[in-house]
């Protein structure tokens, strides 16, 4: 049989173009091409850019660290209402020490540290009140409660501090001092509940 060569070269052109159709894959078939592929390079590249990060999305971690305040300031919060339960559990355990005239200087060195322990307390109580309202500079509520903190604490420390007793002292006055502290700390404590409530909204 004889071929001609116009034949031929119609039956190659043919036969490379069928090879050319196969080799181009169809658009669903992208999902074979390698993850550092230029499409999927490309693609990947577009979506850190409107997430802001590879991370997530910009605004989801802005607002993560805004979080992350919050959740300190409640644990902070806590403790502060440990500690006001504690100082007045402190000064009840004073009230109700049963002293003899004429003090000891043992019994005297116990009263006088007590008295210590409560005004350390009221003092670390105090400098995370100021913490509060440095965190709220524009709430009236809140430096009015720290003004009455400082100024009607500043009565309470008095009356707690002549409350102190030296060696040979009375100690049967004792409890009358500690009501006067317990009275002059109301108001204190009233104040800083009036910071945990902005503190905590």
């Amino acid at each position: 049989m004889f071929i001609t060569i116009s034949s031929l070269c119609a039956s190659f052109l043919s036969f490379a173009v069928l090879m050319l159709v196969r080799a181009t894959p169809f658009p669903s078939d992208t999902s074979g091409i390698p993850s550092n592929g230029p499409f999927l390079a490309t693609r990947g590249l577009s979506s850190a850019l409107i997430s802001g990060s590879s991370y997530g999305p910009l605004h989801k971690r802005e607002s993560h660290v805004r979080r992350a305040l919050p959740a300190n300031m409640g644990k902070e919060i806590q403790n502060l209402k440990n500690n006001m339960t504690d100082q007045s559990n402190r000064l009840s355990v004073l009230h109700s020490m049963a002293l003899p005239k004429s003090l000891k200087k043992s019994q005297a060195k116990d009263v006088n540290q007590k008295i210590e322990d409560i005004l350390t307390i009221g003092n670390y109580m105090k400098d995370f009140c100021k913490a509060i309202v440095a965190a709220f500079p524009n709430n009236v509520e809140a430096n009015n409660a720290m003004n009455d903190i400082e100024n009607k604490g500043k009565t309470f420390g008095r009356a707690l501090t002549d409350s102190k007793r030296p060696v040979g002292g009375d100690g049967r006055q004792l409890p009358g001092n500690i009501e006067i502290a317990q009275a002059a700390l109301v108001p204190v404590q009233n104040a800083r509940n009036i910071l945990i409530r902005i503190a905590s909204q």
